[in-house]
C-alpha cells in the first residue's frame, strides 16, 4: 500500500435552512458558493457546497433534509451543525471488506452522490472517538484500505473504558 494519506474533501453540516445558513458562511467567512444546490434523492437532502478560492479543502457540504424522514432531519430540527467529515477514497468497491477487516461500523452501503457528479459514489462509517466518516470516490485519490491502518480496536476499547467511568452526580466537581 502507497503512503498516499486520505484527504479531507468537507465537513458537512445539518441546517434547517439552506438560504439563512448560506448568506451566514458567504457574509462572515471566506466561504464562497462553489456551485448550484443539488437534490440528493438518496440522502433525502438538499446539498450546497461552500469553497474558500484561497484554500481548496476541505469543504463546507450544507445539508438541508426534505423531510422529516431524511437522516439529518433530526439534526436540523435540533439547531444543525457538524454531523460528519468526508473523506476522498479511491474506489468503494471492496467497502464490506475493509469496514470487516479494519473494525468499522458501516452506517450505510456505497449510493450514487449526485452532488459529486456522474458516477460516483458515498459510503458512511462510524468511527468511535471521531464520529460519522462519510467516503468520497475520488479518481486520484488513496485508497480505501488505507482506513485498515487506523487504530480502530484501540479506540473502541478506550471508547467502552470512558463509558464504564461514574458520572459524576449533582453538585460533584468535574
Amino acid at each position: 500500500m502507497s503512503d498516499q494519506r486520505l484527504v479531507c474533501d468537507h465537513i458537512g453540516l445539518a441546517t434547517h435552512a439552506l438560504e439563512l445558513t448560506t448568506a451566514f458562511f458567504t457574509g462572515c467567512t471566506a466561504f464562497t458558493v462553489a456551485g448550484p444546490a443539488v437534490v440528493d434523492p438518496h440522502q433525502g437532502v438538499t446539498i450546497r457546497f461552500l469553497g474558500n478560492p484561497d484554500v481548496p479543502w476541505p469543504r463546507i457540504e450544507l445539508l438541508q433534509p426534505l423531510s422529516p424522514r431524511s437522516p439529518v432531519f433530526r439534526q436540523a430540527r435540533g439547531g444543525g451543525g457538524p454531523l460528519h467529515l468526508c473523506f476522498q477514497v479511491a474506489s468503494l468497491a471492496d467497502f464490506r471488506t475493509v469496514c470487516r477487516s479494519a473494525r468499522l461500523t458501516p452506517l450505510s452501503q456505497p449510493a450514487p452522490a449526485p452532488a459529486f457528479g456522474e458516477g460516483r459514489r458515498v459510503a458512511f462509517v462510524q468511527v468511535p472517538g471521531v464520529g460519522v466518516i462519510e467516503l468520497v470516490e475520488t479518481p486520484g485519490a488513496a485508497a480505501l484500505e488505507r482506513l485498515a491502518d487506523l487504530p480502530i480496536r484501540e479506540m473502541k476499547q478506550s471508547f467502552v473504558a470512558l463509558n464504564r467511568l461514574p458520572l459524576p452526580g449533582p453538585g460533584v466537581p468535574d
